[in-house]
């Protein structure tokens, strides 16, 4: 998810008014721009210092599993939001009984025009966050159901190239140095030729097809 981290709880920690008049800013920078995505998350710690308490490791999951990209279906949806992070470490309930350290991962997306398309809260998994975001981009009047299919086809297919010039490249490694033990042997070492030259034809047709996808992914959004 791209976007910038908005500040953490200001002195005091956030109460019910700041909090939503600190969204409802963020909402309205953007609005008539784009829709909005706040991921609301902790890190807190549970007593001791040492691993996370339950909430900050549903936040870590999240992040990791919907955030980082590993989704691609939120990540071509996000390239239609502003994303920003609140970190709701040190905002107790008594400070605000619904956004607090407690109380995280939620997730709130706003339409193009700052009200609310949903707010997601608890055990929040990745297709909710999407659907979310699919409504957010209707009630904004963007139909880009097609082009998230289109782009996440080509992302998918990326994926598929990306892991099979892996393994090639690891095979020509290997041919490579089987090649630098085969002089004594001319028979092993022209083998070892031919396998070389198909494996880097291979190679440099992976990377057309590379070159030709992200093409055809740039021009989506371009």
């Amino acid at each position: 998810m791209g976007g910038a981290e908005l500040p953490s709880a200001p002195a005091g920690g956030f109460s019910q008014q700041n909090l939503s008049e600190y969204v409802t800013s963020f909402s309205k920078d953007n609005a008539g721009k784009s829709p909005t995505l706040v991921f609301f998350y902790t890190n807190a710690k549970r007593p001791g210092g040492r691993q996370p308490t339950r909430q900050a490791a549903a936040c870590a999951n999240l992040s990791n599993a919907c955030f980082s990209g590993r989704d691609v279906k939120v990540g071509v949806a996000a390239k239609y939001y502003s994303c920003s992070r609140v970190n709701l470490t040190s905002v107790t309930p008594g400070q605000n009984p619904v956004f607090n350290s407690t109380t995280a991962p939620i997730v709130l997306v706003t339409a193009k025009d700052g009200s609310t398309a949903a707010l997601l809260s608890g055990n929040i998994s990745n297709r909710a966050v999407f659907q979310a975001m699919l409504k957010g981009l209707a009630m904004s009047g963007i139909n880009a159901a097609p082009v998230i299919a289109e782009a996440t086809r080509l992302l998918n297919s990326t994926r598929s190239l990306v892991n099979k010039q892996d393994t090639l490249a690891k095979s020509l490694a290997r041919t490579k140095a089987d090649l630098a033990k085969a002089s004594s042997n001319p028979v092993r070492a022209r083998s070892l030729q031919l396998r070389k030259a198909k494996t880097e034809a291979e190679l440099a047709d992976i990377e057309k097809q590379l070159t030709a996808v992200r093409s055809r992914f740039d021009k989506l959004f371009g």
